[in-house]
């Protein structure tokens, strides 16, 4: 009997242990992690909106661009010259002189017309909209309403979860993730207490690999986005082109 009752003790031991090396592991990354991730994400957006502004440079103007999911902030001052600039995000925002900004969902694009914008721009918002029925949805509204279309979403394949900025943390199993949210802070995210909304925080995301972008986006060019011969994240368009 005490032999057995020592045995428990150690094995509650242990676990704890190892609950706290979990918990360690998982927010760590706080600091250091957040202000690389934060110094690579600037880097490489700047690298994009070159990219994208050269190529846009190539389209007639006056033109049309409507940008799924953007924001007036990340267009101040950056709006390419000889462009209407309409944006569609989930919420309200202040408009700005050349900027028309609209509520609505990225899904759902009906009302514009076919063929409406001489190039529909979206950065970052794939992984957003929910599961792959969704995203196929959101592609296939970009391609109807866009002559052109510039699409940029993370990928799934690298090993850095940019949503809690913890390697390798997207490849669990949802229900893991979940698990992990209500026990410790994950990342740059705080704990939850509550099973749904830890729940939601493991399934908000949803970033896809290079097949699936294809797929989505079949007549795109896609462009990866490397960090030390990693792609981190794609680029898809049709632009440029004769």
């Amino acid at each position: 009997m005490i032999l057995t009752c020592a045995r428990c003790a150690a094995n509650k031991v242990l676990i704890m242990k190892i609950k706290e090396n979990i918990a360690s592991f998982f927010s760590s990354t706080r600091g250091e992690t957040l202000e690389t991730f934060q110094f690579i994400s600037e880097r490489f957006r700047d690298q994009r909106m070159k990219l994208f502004l050269k190529l846009i440079g190539r389209v007639p103007t006056p033109a049309t661009l409507l940008d799924v999911g953007g924001t007036v902030d990340f267009w101040r001052d950056r709006i390419p010259e000889g462009f209407s600039l309409t944006l569609v995000n989930v919420f309200e925002q202040e408009p700005l002189e050349g900027i028309k900004v609209l509520v609505g969902d990225a899904c759902d694009l009906t009302d514009f017309e076919s063929q409406s914008f001489d190039v529909v721009f979206s950065n970052s918002v794939l992984g957003h909209v929910g599961g792959w029925k969704k995203q196929q949805q959101m592609a296939s509204e970009i391609r109807r309403v866009g002559c052109q279309y510039f699409v940029q979403t993370p990928n799934q394949r690298f090993f850095l979860d940019w949503r809690t900025l913890v390697p390798f943390f997207h490849w669990l199993p949802s229900s893991v993730q979940a698990w992990c949210f209500q026990r410790f802070p994950v990342g740059r995210y705080k704990r939850v207490l509550k099973a749904d909304l830890a729940l939601e925080l493991a399934t908000r995301v949803r970033n896809v690999n290079a097949v699936e972008l294809h797929n989505l986006f079949p007549d795109g060019t896609i462009v990866p986005e490397r960090v030390f011969g990693l792609t981190k994240s794609f680029m898809v368009h049709t632009m440029g082109r004769d």
